[in-house]
């Protein structure tokens, strides 16, 4: 097991979702600078997805014929 954090901060964490559950890893200093530019890159892909998905769903809500609830008829 790892040593525990120091009582006092910086602290660096980097979470995501996996199966719906939120998971974090404690990184070093060192291991942010490193790691800041998949992180960043990590950041930027969820962003243009949700974009995607937005522009997605604004184009069905403007199709007349995307019926929002198939199973009501």
């Amino acid at each position: 097991m790892g040593d525990p954090p120091q009582p006092n901060g910086p602290y660096y964490q980097w979470t995501r979702k996996v199966a719906a559950k939120t998971v974090g890893r404690w990184l070093s200093a060192e291991q942010v600078t490193e790691y800041e530019g998949y992180i960043e890159n990590h950041r930027r892909l969820k962003e243009l997805v949700k974009r995607l998905e937005d522009i997605s769903l604004a184009r069905l809500a403007d199709d007349p014929r995307t019926r929002s609830n198939p199973r009501r008829g």
